[in-house]
């Protein structure tokens, strides 16, 4: 990642783009009005966990399913998946 990070950062500057994007007012990395509380330290630290112990990330875990030919993905993808759907489930029950 870094062998890939480092020529782009170091060919844009690291400096913030001058031109304004098309589907916003400007660039914003992260909402500043927000601030860092507890829910988010906390989900940080379980979707750190969880691709950690698992080692995939949610977007190609879902992706994952449609590899049914692999012989290899179908049972971790389908394991992942599952403990994640029932994460969102147990989280939106709980707190929404």
């Amino acid at each position: 990642a870094i062998g890939v990070a480092a020529p782009l950062f170091i060919f844009w500057g690291g400096s913030t783009p001058t031109v304004k994007p098309t589907l916003a007012d400007k660039y914003c990395l992260a909402p500043r009005d927000k601030p860092i509380d507890n829910k988010l330290v906390l989900g940080s630290l379980m979707f750190g966990c969880g691709w950690g112990l698992a080692g995939w990330c949610p977007g190609p875990a879902i992706l994952g399913l449609g590899a049914l030919s692999g012989v290899g993905i179908i049972g971790p993808s389908l394991l992942f998946n599952s403990a994640m759907f029932a994460g969102w489930t147990f989280y939106y029950r709980l707190f929404a």
